[in-house]
């Protein structure tokens, strides 16, 4: 259970919209879901209801219901043992993550991002592949081999998180061989630690 200063999440800030409408349950928390928090969704927050719709992800990816209420009124466990909801219940994920993943997803910060073309964005959503250097069309941040780091696609300048995972490469040797095959690693760098960036093991795709 999570404590608010409203009556659960609503379409709008209900302090300066009257009109806004409390959703009594979210199925999956998804960008949609943070756009009604305030713009600077999937960055860090420091309080205020996006921090609460976090705290509520991190929890519900282990497969735990959450409910977000006003904590400034009383009564909501027996409310919720009545079988009346006085807030905002955050469904349970569908599948759970593993304890591996949601440490990387949720407590492993991102050092950089990695933006992904179209094939290589679906191959990841859909197939359950590893991600490739061919599909790579940009890369940003300083980082080394073994960190982790965001994977989005770009449409319009505007980016999507497509996954987050381990790097088996650093920045600059990835500045190298972005859109490249798999089997010109070696010729590029002289070594090929891996034919892969980021093995699907050591991935964490989106809902």
């Amino acid at each position: 259970m999570i404590c608010s200063d409203v009556d659960g999440l609503y379409t709008a800030d209900p302090h300066d919209t009257p009109d806004a409408e409390r959703l009594p349950a979210v199925d999956a928390i998804t960008d949609e879901i943070y756009d009604m928090v305030g713009p600077s969704h999937r960055k860090v927050a420091t309080g205020g209801m996006q921090t609460k719709v976090e705290a509520a992800e991190k929890a519900t990816d282990r497969g735990i219901d959450t409910v977000l209420v006003n904590g400034t009124k009383g009564g909501h466990l027996d409310a919720l043992g009545r079988g009346e909801m006085p807030g905002t219940l955050f469904r349970q994920a569908e599948q759970p993550l593993p304890a591996r993943k949601h440490w990387m997803l949720h407590a492993l910060p991102s050092a950089g991002r990695l933006t992904v073309d179209a094939g290589a964005a679906d191959a990841l959503r859909h197939e359950g592949a590893s991600l490739l250097p061919s599909g790579i069309v940009a890369v940003e941040g300083r980082f080394a081999r073994g960190d982790a780091v965001e994977i989005a696609v770009e449409k319009e300048g505007n980016w999507t998180r497509v996954a987050k995972g381990i790097t088996q490469y650093g920045a600059a040797d990835l500045e190298r061989i972005q859109g490249r095959q798999s089997h010109a690693i070696a010729e590029v760098l002289d070594e090929a630690p891996a034919d892969y960036v980021v093995h699907r093991d050591d991935l964490v795709v989106e809902a």
